[in-house]
């Protein structure tokens, strides 16, 4: 008797574990599909920018050969394309990744988007680091020891 509510209770938190993971799976699909169509927004804002900046680069070195202005002018506008069209080729890699996240999701696959690097991300490891070093700098300004001293072991 004991055995088989032992065993309805597996079966019934096992029932409520999955119908759990399927409104977990549902949610990260939704804010799936509209990450994919931010992206998709922002890649068609940024290759109408490019276009714009292309253009702009192609009338200024025009202006330029004709004499009215300075080659500065081209080559400010020609940095201004190269940026734009670098801008556009990232957000294109991030709708991949997007996308491919989505499909994978469909499989079975819940991946997370990847953690922040480079600057956005600051090492664990150099925040004590730092703290200890900030703490110090009152201490020595004071006169006392910056470093704690260690007693000798018997």
């Amino acid at each position: 008797m004991a055995a088989a509510d032992y065993l309805e209770s597996v079966q019934e938190l096992d029932r409520q574990r999955r119908e759990l993971m399927k409104r977990y799976a549902a949610d990260y699909r939704a804010d799936l599909a509209e990450e994919v169509g931010a992206r998709e927004a922002r890649v068609a804002l940024l290759a109408a920018k490019a276009a714009s900046a292309a253009a702009i680069a192609e009338r200024s070195r025009n202006i330029s050969d004709g004499g009215y202005r300075s080659r500065d002018y081209h080559d400010d506008a020609k940095i201004r394309a190269a940026e734009a069209d670098a801008e556009l080729a990232a957000e294109r890699l991030a709708l991949g990744k997007a996308r491919r996240r989505q499909a994978e999701s469909y499989t079975g696959l819940f991946r997370a988007p990847p953690m922040a690097t480079g600057r956005n991300r600051r090492p664990r490891s150099r925040a004590p680091a730092c703290n200890w070093i900030r703490r110090a700098r009152p201490r020595r300004r004071r006169g006392r020891r910056s470093t704690p001293r260690v007693k000798p072991s018997a």
